[in-house]
């Protein structure tokens, strides 16, 4: 026979099957429904686990002192050179007013190098001009990028006596800065030349003489790897130096992603075992109650690979039917699931459950591989039963 025969035969077989296919139907959507929701919750907890955690960049940063007094040069080379770091530099901030026309605000300015600038802008910046602000967003303002700015800040004259002058600058962009333990909430972003120039000045130095033999309170160490971060600043306390940073009290935080992909792919693996099985028990009790079809089929001529042909055949439609209601109901379950968690206001983040291509193509291969794999067995037994066998089993 050709294989628009078997199709048409078996679609015939199926539609005289009626109520019996309803049962493996079932299975196999409840089966990819429950798949579908789960690969889809925890890919969303996964997504946002990653969002606020692994991929926080405010998790990256450690901060860095010294017991014994000052930090200097030599220190930030030496803890530069530690496995995971990218970079390390002084924290340096200034509390600054930026003004335009009439406006006027205030912001306490961090001083940031060039090879630091994308960990507090998430890659969207990677460099500073001297004079450039990255503007925190949170702070009410009116003003835009690329808008010129006069920066007032303080000159010291003599002790305790200074006066306030300005310097032009420019918003380069407007950012929503990273968290940083112990600096404000109005933190903006300069390049570090910049702040030193204004803090030099406070001094009543110049750059120069404000460069001479520096010494630093704290130093900031970037680890753009957060699983990375414990063991460099493990390396830290190692070498003498005392550490500060977020993951310090929860160093597990960072595999909590993995453990909830782990738990959902066991949970997505336990549901397709229950559904083989189940599809093999029921279409073997399919095929039993057809013993009389097949021997009769058998009479008439058929082989044991025109048999197999055909039951592939109304398997085939069978998972066809189960993959497109599945996908339906997976959609529609999702966005109700999704509705009511997001009302119910159980997290501190927005649950997005969706069903992507990816989704989608892995939900058919499932379908497919389940399906065949679990009615294999019934199929070839079947198929391969003699006309004597079941006249003797009558």
């Amino acid at each position: 026979m050709k294989a628009k025969d078997y199709v048409a035969l078996g679609f015939k077989n199926f539609q005289r099957s009626g109520k019996k296919n309803i049962a493996p139907i079932i299975i196999i959507t409840v089966g990819i429904l429950l798949f579908n929701i789960v690969s889809s919750f925890f890919t969303s907890i996964t997504a946002s686990v990653n969002e606020t955690v692994v991929d926080n960049a405010s998790l990256k940063f450690i901060h860095v002192s010294s017991a014994e007094g000052e930090l200097t040069n030599t220190d930030l080379d030496k803890l530069k050179e530690v496995d995971g770091v990218a970079t390390v530099f002084p924290r340096t901030e200034s509390f600054i007013g930026i003004e335009q026309n009439k406006e006027k605000i205030t912001s306490t300015l961090i001083g940031v190098p060039n090879n630091a600038i994308e960990y507090f802008t998430e890659k969207e910046t990677k460099s500073l001009p001297v004079n450039g602000i990255l503007l925190n967003k949170n702070i009410t303002s009116s003003l835009e990028e690329g808008d010129p700015v006069k920066i007032s800040y303080t000159v010291k004259v003599k002790e305790n006596e200074g006066i306030r002058k300005e310097l032009d600058a420019t918003v380069t962009s407007k950012i929503e800065p990273p968290y940083l333990i112990s600096f404000p909430e109005d933190i903006s972003i300069a390049s570090l030349e910049l702040v030193q120039t204004l803090n030099a000045g406070f001094l009543g130095l110049t750059l120069e003489e404000y460069l001479e033999n520096p010494s630093y309170q704290e130093v900031i160490a970037i680890v753009p790897n957060v699983n990375a971060v414990s063991k460099a600043a493990g390396q830290f306390d190692k070498m003498g130096y005392m550490t500060d940073y977020s993951l310090k009290a929860s160093k597990s935080i960072p595999v909590i992603a993995k453990i909830l992909a782990s738990v959902g792919g066991i949970l997505v693996v336990v549901l397709l075992i229950f559904a083989g099985t189940s599809i093999a028990s029921i279409i073997n009790q399919s095929l039993q109650s057809r013993y009389g079809e097949i021997g009769i089929m058998r009479a008439v001529g058929f082989k044991q690979k025109h048999l197999i042909k055909l039951f592939a055949v109304e398997v085939t439609i069978i998972s066809f039917l189960s993959f497109c209601l599945s996908v339906l109901l997976s959609f529609s379950a999702l966005k109700a699931i999704e509705h009511y968690v997001n009302n119910m206001g159980f997290a501190d983040y927005t649950f997005i459950l969706s069903i992507d291509t990816f989704q989608i193509l892995a939900s058919l291969a499932v379908i497919f591989l389940v399906s065949f794999i679990s009615s294999a067995y019934p199929i070839k037994r079947a198929s391969s039963i003699q006309v004597t066998d079941i006249l003797k089993g009558a």
